[in-house]
């Protein structure tokens, strides 16, 4: 660490009334929460949110595909 980034953090805690380790800990949890929120949200553009509404307003009717993995499906857990 660089003289000028300790004398930064021990000012930033000075003028939190903290001491350096409650402040860096609480900087770095801070940080964590942010960083771990931005990778589980997902965000879709405007054109996205409309396809997907669209989609659970206007469900498209089950193709042949996805009627024989159902079938499938009830078989396995049905017996």
């Amino acid at each position: 660490m660089t003289a000028a980034t300790k004398d930064l953090i021990e000012r930033a805690a000075y003028l939190s009334q903290r001491k350096v380790s409650d402040f860096c800990l609480t900087a770095l949890a801070d940080t964590a929460r942010r960083t771990i929120a931005e990778h589980e949200m997902l965000v879709l553009s405007d054109r996205d949110r409309e396809t997907f509404f669209d989609a659970l307003i206007n469900p498209p009717e089950p193709n042949e595909r996805l009627q024989r993995a159902l079938a499938g499906h009830k078989r396995r857990i049905a017996s």
